[in-house]
Parts: C-alpha cells; structure tokens; sequence
C-alpha cells in the first residue's frame, strides 16, 4: 500500500515537470515565429488542458461523492471542490480570453471581467519587474499606466520577452524597476 503511493507521488511529479519543460518550449517557438511590430501575449494552451481537466475531474468527484455515498458530504467537502472546480473554469476563461496585443506603438489588453482598453508605451508610467527564485526562474512584470490601469504579465505567456525587450528600449529608464 505505501509502495502505490509512492509511486504516485514520483509520477505525479514527473508529470509536473513534463506539463513545465512543454510550456517552456512551445513559449519560445511560439516567440519565434511573431514580428516585433505586431505581436500578442497570451497563456499557452496547455493551461487550456489544465483547467479542463480540474474542472471535469473535480465536477466528477463531486457527483460520485454525491450519488454513490449513503450520506451526503460534508458541504465543507462541496466548498472546497467547488473552489476547485471554478478556479478550473477561470483558468480556462483566462487561457480564452485574456490577451494583449502589440501593434506598433499601440498596446490593447483584452481581459475576462474587464472592458478591453488601450494603451501607448509614452503612456507607461511605472513597469515592476519581479524574478522568483524557483528551477524555471519565472518571473512577471506590473506595469501601470497614466489613466491608472494595471497590466501584469507572467513570463509563461507566449511573446514575454518580446514585450520585455519593446518596454526596455521604448519606456524611459526611471519608470523601470528590477531591470
């Protein structure tokens, strides 16, 4: 019995590194292939995969539990897979319909709950760039504008460093933090 779950705690980690290493690399074929006059950053699909996945398999415990069970769960057990289950289908929301897209000077940023708007890079006032000390040294960057919107882009979305390079070079060096 403790054997099959260790071995389930070692393939649980092999996939984990395995959804990592394809993340990192379909980031960086999908950076290659865009223009540095008309890009967009979004998250990969695979993050589609995951959140559907969370969302089925958590939507099954629930009615498993529920129908096959003599006694109904506990609704802590409902509170707890419900959050799992609409973290899940945020992450599938965000995977769909968050984006940001670089045209020229022009930067529009398409969002779930918030209505799209547009932005110039004269407009930037204030860019954070944060590094985690983790294996994949993920990191993302905060950056405020003018009007007071506030755009904040993880290093796993595709076109990252292309962003990172357009806000280098084209937004003055006393708005820049971290770089």
């Amino acid at each position: 019995m403790n054997i099959g779950k260790i071995i389930s705690v070692i393939f649980m980690l092999f996939g984990f590194t395995l959804i990592l290493s394809i993340m990192r690399k379909s980031n960086i074929k999908a950076d290659k292939e865009m223009s540095n006059e008309y890009f967009f950053l979004m998250l990969p699909r695979l993050f589609l995969g995951i959140g559907v996945t969370l969302s089925l398999m958590t939507l099954i415990v629930m009615i498993v539990f529920t129908v096959f069970s003599n006694e109904l769960p506990n609704i802590i057990f409902y509170i707890i897979f419900g959050l799992f289950f609409f973290l899940g289908v945020y992450l599938v929301l965000k995977v769909l319909k968050f984006k940001v897209i670089v045209q020229g000077e022009d930067i529009s940023v398409y969002d779930i709950f918030i209505k799209t708007y547009t932005f110039k890079f004269d407009d930037i006032v204030l860019v954070t760039r944060q590094v985690k000390k983790n294996q994949l040294n993920s990191e993302r960057m905060i950056i405020k504008t003018k009007l007071g919107k506030k755009l904040i882009v993880e290093s796993a979305e595709t076109a990252y460093k292309k962003l990172f390079n357009m806000i280098e070079l084209k937004v003055k060096k006393e708005y820049l933090i971290g770089f």
